[in-house]
């Protein structure tokens, strides 16, 4: 049986870590728990790019994500 992990976030809701890092909440529900949350670290790139997503906790992702912009 094949099993497709959803990992929609419904809602945008800051920058942290000096716009560095982006916060996401209210996704879909996960298993009878909490409603998934994702956090997205911008790093510069030469090319806008995912480059990974991880799960360090049951229900919160995570993904570095290369943008084509001057971050400091």
């Amino acid at each position: 049986m094949n099993q497709k992990m959803n990992l929609i976030t419904r809602s945008w809701d800051k920058f942290e870590d000096s716009y560095r890092t982006m916060a996401f909440s209210n996704g879909d529900r996960c298993r009878n728990d909490p409603d998934r949350k994702m956090t997205v670290r911008l790093k510069c790139g030469i090319k806008n790019e995912i480059t990974d997503v991880d799960e360090p906790s049951h229900c919160e992702t995570s993904s570095p994500v290369l943008v084509h912009a001057a971050l400091d």
